[in-house]
């Protein structure tokens, strides 16, 4: 029961923080829609702060979830100094997993929500979990690019390539309806991703 009433709390949160933001919403209202005691936030989660920490981590686990072990490879593969061609298959195959993550159910529409606006502007909470990671992801994403360019893309182009790239991704979420009704798709399949990723791949790789 405590556990299902915790659940409640976290779920109604996520909601409640995606279409409001952190500072405008209260916790009563939280609370009065998980039907749970006024208590509760503060026996489960200490305060607003340990309950948005929670929201958070929820997030941080799909992401982990989804890369970690992935990660592991980029970097060792990096290590080597892979050829423009492997390395361009590399690339690929991490912003795939971005876009199919981001389009998928495995993060729900509000914690992509959550995580666009985190984006825009990084809350303290985020950049305690979130900024080693972020430019962990960043660094792998440039060096994988600069490389698979093979001299035709500098450095500095590269991160704002990233940057612009990962923008694109959040739009996805962000800009989900008018997307799916200018394309004509009821909602994102692999078909689609794999025009997405076409229009991405064409702005990153120098032929």
């Amino acid at each position: 029961m405590k556990s299902d009433t915790k659940e409640k709390i976290v779920k109604t949160a996520i909601y409640e923080f995606a279409v409001k933001g952190f500072e405008p919403t209260a916790t009563r209202d939280i609370l009065a829609k998980a039907k749970a005691n006024v208590a509760a936030i503060s026996y489960y989660f200490g305060n607003k702060n340990g309950l948005y920490a929670e929201v958070l981590k929820r997030i941080l686990v799909r992401l982990n979830e989804k890369f970690s072990d992935e990660m592991t490879e980029y970097e060792s593969e990096l290590a080597l100094r892979p050829c423009p061609e492997k390395s361009e298959i590399l690339l690929k195959r991490f912003i795939r997993g971005f876009v199919e993550l981001f389009c998928s159910d495995k993060l729900t529409t509000a914690m992509c929500m959550i995580f666009v606006r985190e984006y825009v502007e990084p809350s303290a909470c985020f950049k305690s979990l979130f900024q080693s990671l972020n430019t962990q992801y960043r660094q792998i994403f440039v060096d994988l690019l600069v490389d698979a360019n093979a001299g035709k893309m500098s450095y500095k182009e590269a991160v704002l390539q990233v940057v612009m790239l990962f923008s694109s991704i959040f739009m996805l979420v962000s800009r989900k309806k008018i997307i799916l009704d200018a394309m004509q798709w009821k909602e994102y399949s692999s078909n689609s991703i794999d025009e997405i990723l076409t229009v991405f791949y064409r702005g990153l790789f120098r032929k």
